[in-house]
């Protein structure tokens, strides 16, 4: 669990709040600058969690394996439940 915590650190996934950002920078990225802030308000209510999660899963063609297994020990059983329901 420390090594996990330590390698979402160093990608600046330490926090809810700095994850949200890391979303919406890939977001931006993407999609162009507006899309900033609707990528923030889509992250919004989820947990860090889940937040996580979606920047693991952003770009499917190039998930990080190492980085997939270490987002994994935030996901809550509420988070896996929501998860499994599409979310």
């Amino acid at each position: 669990m420390e090594q996990a915590m330590r390698l979402l650190a160093e990608r600046g996934l330490d926090t809810r709040d700095s994850a949200v950002e890391v979303y919406a920078d890939l977001a931006a990225k993407k999609w162009g600058e507006s899309e900033r802030e609707a990528a923030r308000s889509q992250m919004r209510d989820r947990s860090h969690g889940l937040v996580v999660n979606a920047v693991v899963h952003y770009d499917v063609e190039a998930i990080d394996e190492e980085l997939r297994a270490a987002s994994k020990h935030l996901l809550t059983d509420d988070d896996v439940s929501f998860l499994r329901r599409g979310g």
